[in-house]
């Protein structure tokens, strides 16, 4: 997309981007959650606490967060719900 192309964002673990709505989502915040390679339960934390701080911050009052693609052999599915 642009907004790595333009180095609007990285994807480093914690780091957020808001942007523009799409279809019927008026917002999408971009979480970076660093090289998929090595996504671990340190990254996850990291992760997780920048989108924590992202919406405290913002006027967001409902958030749908999409996990699938970060599940491994390292990070389950169960463990990153009761993270989050």
């Amino acid at each position: 997309s642009n907004t790595l192309k333009l180095g609007d964002f990285q994807g480093k673990p914690g780091q957020t981007h808001l942007l523009p709505g799409i279809g019927n989502a008026e917002r999408v915040m971009l979480l970076g959650c660093g090289d998929r390679a090595r996504f671990s339960h340190a990254a996850a934390r990291e992760a997780f606490q920048g989108l924590s701080t992202a919406l405290n911050a913002s006027n967001v009052t409902e958030a749908l967060l999409h996990t699938a693609d970060l599940l491994s052999d390292a990070v389950d599915g169960a463990w990153l719900l009761e993270l989050v």
